[in-house]
């Protein structure tokens, strides 16, 4: 066996090594001759409105390799909020340099750079590189409007700042707000960058319906032209977008400050209709609000068909219909009035069917009553059964009796049934107020199988629903709608629900869709007294089908109303 000196091959292979490095010019770290700066910043203290808090941030500088120089633009003013000069009596340096680099004088503890200060990068092996640091209290050039409104009665009109092209564009949803507009010149509301100022007289109106130029001075005096400009929004082509408040009505302002009188509430023709318990229709703008009259009496009104509590609705071609309760008239009997001469005049009776014991309470039309197929849909309360009286031509001609397994055995008084088709086999939905304490929403076949409920989390926040719902198609997209109420019905808002896709209606709060679901949800309203069915709502869709107007009615609290609009903003 041959043996290995294994000391002689260790001093070999060292030999080879020192011979082959031996042609390289090796630098370790503590031998580099780079000197220069690589980066440095100023800590710089930030005025506070509380005085004992202490707020520093960093400015870096500009190194220029070239001139040996390092520049720090410091803003003239550090808080956006207090006017205070920034301090650069009292200012803290950090550096980085190469390994092993020294700086001289020293960058600990605090320095005055009001002037400029002198330092020297030294290497590792002695080499130097020479810089001025130089602070330069710097004014803001930022002239920018960050902000853009104004208000003409309880329309507010919001710009959108464009910095890239020194414009705001305002949006306008109707050639009805562009007039209004043009009309009242105004004084608008525009907040700027920090420091900048306004060089337009604003204690002037401005009329907005022409482009305006604003001119924003910067803190250093640079000006730069803001264009303020109207323009036509995109027109959506499914659904709606914009939406604006109309009017606030309040039941002083209505005139229906009765403890729970007024029960329904539609829309017809150029009419507001609200009701009262004891057949009185009052007539109501329903551009303005402002009290027109009441509806005409019915003449045949007698002891046998005389109502205690009433409900209105209209047809498809607008018209007020209006019914009794069963069980609060003296006859027992469903009567349905029909005003097809207009709200002024005396109505015709239309149906009057005995023995289906509290029906009526809240019913819905489908269809038009002058013309074709209509059908009448209402609920026998405290049961199980939905009643469809069919129409043809403003004639009745028979009734179907529907029965209601699930979800509830026996809903309430106030069950709303809504047709979602003028036909015999149409589906339809229940909205019931106290059914499962918070109240139950459900879509049922024709023959009154359940097909769809909407869930707990989805329907309501607080107290529970309304019953008093509609149904309505605007835009391609169809809508079901409710009030939303506390507790105690003190408070309620408007809930609006696009239920075009049969998937939606199933859909819970928490569905990453759920936004698509419900698509609008209004201001609360505040209303005198507990609701128990009083609440109600109504909606008008403008002949051009440009817009839809929605009213919400939370007992005798007011009447809130708002426009949708085919806009995308």
């Amino acid at each position: 066996m041959k043996k290995i000196n294994i000391f002689n091959s260790i001093a070999g292979i060292l030999a080879i090594t020192l011979a082959t490095t031996a042609c390289a010019d090796i630098e370790y770290p503590e031998h580099s001759k780079a000197s220069a700066l690589q980066q440095i910043y100023m800590s710089v203290s930030v005025p506070q409105v509380d005085k004992s808090k202490v707020v520093y941030e960093s400015v870096y500088g500009v190194i220029d390799e070239n001139n040996h120089k390092v520049t720090f633009e410091v803003p003239y003013n550090m808080s956006e909020v207090l006017d205070d000069v920034t301090d650069l009596t009292h200012t803290f340096l950090v550096a980085s340099v190469p390994v092993s680099s020294v700086i001289t004088p020293g960058l600990g503890g605090v320095h005055d750079m009001t002037n400029p200060l002198n330092i020297t990068v030294t290497a590792a092996d002695g080499s130097k590189s020479y810089y001025t640091l130089e602070a330069k209290l710097k004014k803001s050039d930022k002239a920018s409007i960050t902000s853009f409104s104004f208000t003409i009665g309880d329309n507010v009109f919001t710009g959108v700042p464009d910095e890239a092209t020194h414009k705001v564009t305002y949006f306008v949803a109707t050639p009805e707000l562009a007039d209004l507009i043009a009309k009242n010149p105004v004084i608008p509301n525009i907040e700027v960058s920090p420091r900048a100022t306004i060089l337009n007289d604003l204690s002037q109106p401005i009329d907005f319906s022409k482009d305006v130029v604003i001119k924003v001075q910067a803190q250093d005096g640079t000006v730069v032209d803001w264009t303020i400009a109207q323009s036509e929004p995109q027109i959506l082509d499914y659904g709606f977008g914009y939406t604006r408040k109309k009017y606030v009505l309040s039941s002083d302002a209505l005139g229906i400050t009765g403890d729970l009188n007024i029960r329904s509430m539609t829309v017809t023709n150029n009419y507001l209709v609200m009701h009262d318990r004891y057949f009185k229709f009052k007539l109501y703008d329903k551009e303005t609000g402002n009290y027109v009259g009441e509806a005409g009496y019915p003449a045949d009104l007698s002891d046998t068909n005389k109502a205690n509590s009433m409900y209105i609705d209209k047809d498809a071609a607008g018209k007020l219909v209006a019914g009794s309760f069963t069980s609060w008239t003296t006859g027992s009997n469903f009567v349905l009035y029909y005003y097809h001469d207009g709200e002024t005049v005396a109505p015709k009776r239309i149906l009057q069917v005995a023995g289906l014991g509290d029906c009526g309470r809240k019913f819905t039309v489908c269809g038009n009553l002058t013309s074709g197929t209509a059908f009448v849909y209402a609920t026998k309360g405290k049961g199980n059964l939905v009643y469809r009286f069919r129409f043809i031509d403003g004639e009745y001609k028979d009734m179907a009796t529907i029965t209601i397994k699930e979800p509830n055995a026996a809903f309430t008084y106030m069950c709303t049934p809504i047709a979602l088709s003028n036909t015999a086999d149409s589906e339809f939905i229940l909205v019931d107020q106290q059914a499962t304490g918070v109240g139950s929403v459900s879509k049922h076949k024709a023959d009154g199988t359940m097909v769809a409920q909407m869930a707990d989390d989805a329907k309501c926040q607080s107290g529970g629903i309304t019953a008093d719902g509609k149904v309505f198609t605007f835009n391609g997209a169809t809508y079901l709608m409710y009030i939303d109420a506390n507790s105690n019905s003190t408070l309620g808002c408007l809930r609006i629900y696009d239920i075009t896709s049969a998937d939606n209606f199933s859909m819970g709060a928490s569905h990453p869709n759920f936004g698509k679901f419900l698509v609008f949800k209004s201001d609360d309203m505040s209303s005198t007294t507990n609701g128990n069915g009083t609440a109600a709502v109504a909606y008008d869709i403008a002949p051009d089908g440009q817009t839809c107007d929605v009213y919400m009615m939370l007992t005798s609290g007011g009447v809130m109303k708002y426009q949708l609009t085919k806009i995308a903003l």
